[in-house]
């Protein structure tokens, strides 16, 4: 299943500071998006030490702040990771400028040393960066493609997802193992809103009454892929992209759909085995009942 997903920033901006201190070069970066396992901050100091030439070790992320971070806006949309690793590396490219003069004058000192002069000669040693309408990345596609091969007990509905092969295009990665663990998770998810996850509602009073893990099932490990392949594509850097990356975060939700339309051409075979051709139209969330009430068992076809 091929899929063509947009990436839009349209006018998300994060206030966010590089701060340095001259007494052992440390850095502290402080943003205004949150880090909810998708490996913000662990991306923002990444491009930090890449854009400054040192260790991680010396650049640490501080808690968030509404009075350093005023301003922000919501974390979401799958681009915050990118909008981040911008706002530092404008932010360190302002730090740099200024301490070319005090580099050149030391001749090429290490980083400490340098700080340490750029400090004594008064130079503000703290960047903030926020983005204004023509900094913007521009649009782009996320590309991919998903085969999934499924399972499917006709008569109860039960089914496995025996395998899925997955090629994701981010670009070049600014970290594979966040982003692969990125994808991961967020095609389980996917799978789970399209073939677990159903709200059911009382009819006259509109309450909900699948509001416990009793009735509203979210995916498990035996719901989980047995085989479950994926590769990044490869040589495909992002030229618009910050350092050549793209985004992973929604694209494989609704990549998660795949084992969703592999089911639906199992109850197709099904069907056909006992003479029921033609269209048929399925919803998601493509539960267990639905699929087993999908098949059209009848019993007269129950013969050992």
């Amino acid at each position: 299943m091929p899929s063509r997903y947009a990436l839009v920033y349209t006018w998300l901006c994060f206030n966010t500071s590089v701060i340095t201190y001259h007494a052992d070069g440390s850095v502290v970066i402080a943003h205004g998006a949150i880090d909810m396992g998708q490996g913000i901050d662990t991306k923002a100091i990444q491009t930090c030490a890449h854009k400054f030439g040192i260790s991680v070790d010396k650049i640490k992320v501080v808690k968030k702040s509404t009075t350093i971070n005023a301003n922000s806006h919501f974390t979401g949309g799958s681009v915050c990771s990118e909008l981040i690793c911008l706002a530092v590396i404008k932010s360190c490219e302002t730090l740099l400028e200024r301490l070319a003069p005090i580099r050149k004058k030391l001749n090429n000192p290490p980083w400490n040393e340098l700080i340490a002069g750029a400090y004594a000669g008064g130079i503000n040693l703290t960047a903030q960066y926020w983005p204004s309408d023509n900094e913007k990345i521009p649009a782009y596609n996320a590309y991919s493609v998903c085969c999934s091969e499924v399972e499917l007990d006709v008569l109860t509905g039960e089914y496995n997802i025996v395998q899925v092969d997955y090629l994701y295009d981010c670009g070049t990665s600014l970290n594979p193992e966040l982003d692969m663990g990125q994808l991961e998770g967020a095609f389980n998810m996917g799978c789970g809103l399209f073939l677990l996850e159903s709200m059911k509602y009382d009819p006259k009073t509109g309450k909900a009454l699948s509001d416990g893990t009793w009735n509203y099932k979210v995916p498990m490990s035996r719901d989980l892929p047995t085989r479950f392949n994926v590769k990044f594509l490869r040589n495909a850097p992002n030229p618009i992209g910050v350092l050549g990356s793209k985004a992973v975060g929604e694209t494989p939700v609704a990549q998660g759909s795949c084992p969703l339309f592999a089911l639906k051409r199992a109850l197709e075979a099904a069907r056909s085995e006992t003479g029921q051709q033609g269209w048929f139209p399925i919803y998601a969330p493509l539960t267990v009942e639905k699929l087993q009430k999908s098949c059209l068992n009848d019993y007269r076809h129950f013969i050992l």
